[in-house]
């Protein structure tokens, strides 16, 4: 039986105030619901011109199959648009008590403006496969390339607080819109918003982007496309799994502009990029650029793939993970990047704590089940 999803536009997936931000995983939804081949539409009382509008500016428009005028009818109930014969029909809404009584609602609360941890459609998405249990983060500023601006910095460390937080949550995949880039670094139309405080309060942007500095134990699986320049690297530089597409290309446009390139750099030594490569990477600025195969070779990402498979397989990269322990998958992830920070000898110790800390006595796991699927070689 076919199945038909009417989400209302204002104050459902986008806020209702300017309708100008998307809902936090509002594009993941509809992207697994069109995976799932369901008939998506939008059902507003502004109109169907009105909210292809919007949903073209929110960055939603290739999700949605058709707009409809949603209005009242006689009985006080908001009328259904035209629906495919014996179709199934849910109704998302933040008012739904004028959807018909045969058709299944879901209420979330209104959205009035920007909200990063706002979570009431990532619990819809949860619902629809109780048994995932990776979130996906996606950069969404392909307009302008999706650098990053003080809103995103803000949202990223509401994001990653999410993440840390929700137990259901064992790993995170990491993506961006748009054709052309990963990230091109901080928009330099807003420029530096920390220029104006005293010198010695400024802090490092990175710390609200990357996982790590947001003491994120998890897996993130990154998957990059485009470019990926300067500052993008601060997404990269604390994922622990990063792939990329075929049209790839990594570059630092800080020397062009005679600025020192210097956290980003660090960062890309920190997870063992060769410093000439390093280097290289900072001193040549926009004119030489690594390719995705020189990525793979100097170990800035661990596989390569084409554009169109790249978010398939970021997914199940992540999916295999997720299906493990995850206590013990972040107690490795924890020892790992910690003793990144340690002598040796303190790395070990440190790791030797967690492995007493993270893993139930050996006669516990006698009974748990184990994940042996068949090896893949790559």
């Amino acid at each position: 039986m076919p199945e038909v999803w009417c989400f209302d536009l204002d104050g459902c997936l986008v806020d209702s105030m300017a309708g100008t931000h998307l809902r936090p995983f509002a594009r993941e939804l509809l992207t697994e619901l069109i995976a799932r081949d369901v008939d998506v539409r939008i059902w507003s009382a502004g109109g169907a011109e009105y909210s292809e509008r919007v949903a073209a500016r929110v960055g939603i428009g290739d999700l949605i199959s058709s707009y409809h005028f949603k209005e009242r009818g006689a009985d006080g109930k908001w009328g259904l648009p035209p629906l495919p014969s014996g179709a199934g029909v849910v109704c998302v809404d933040d008012q739904p008590e004028g959807v018909p009584d045969h058709v299944r609602t879901i209420r979330v609360f209104p959205y009035l403006g920007p909200r990063p941890h706002d979570q009431a459609l990532a619990k819809v998405l949860a619902q629809l496969d109780p048994k995932r249990h990776d979130a996906t983060i996606t950069l969404n500023r392909p307009d302008r390339l999706n650098s990053f601006t003080e809103m995103m910095a803000k949202e990223m460390k509401e994001v990653w607080g999410f993440v840390r937080d929700t137990d259901d949550v064992h790993v995170a995949v990491l993506q961006a819109n748009g054709d052309r880039a990963f990230c091109t670094g901080i928009d330099i139309k807003e420029g530096r918003w920390w220029a104006d405080q005293n010198v010695w309060n400024q802090v490092d942007p990175g710390e609200s982007l990357g996982p790590r500095h947001n003491k994120v134990w998890k897996p993130v699986v990154a998957a990059i496309h485009g470019m990926c320049a300067g500052g993008g690297q601060y997404f990269i530089n604390e994922c622990d799994i990063v792939i990329c597409s075929t049209d790839a290309v990594f570059f630092d446009p800080h020397a062009n502009g005679g600025i020192v390139s210097a956290l980003e750099p660090i960062g890309m030594l920190h997870r063992g990029v060769p410093l000439g490569e390093v280097l290289r990477w900072a001193l040549m600025g926009t004119e030489e650029r690594i390719t995705a195969n020189t990525a793979l070779r100097i170990g800035l990402v661990s596989e390569v793939v084409e554009r169109e498979n790249l978010r398939s397989r970021a997914r199940n990269i992540a999916d295999q993970i997720a299906a493990r322990n995850p206590i013990a998958i972040q107690g490795t992830i924890r020892a790992i990047w910690e003793s990144l920070d340690m002598t040796p000898s303190m790395g070990l110790q440190n790791g030797l704590a967690y492995t007493h800390i993270g893993n139930n006595p050996s006669a516990d796991r006698k009974g748990e089940p184990r994940r042996n699927d068949p090896p893949v070689f790559r």
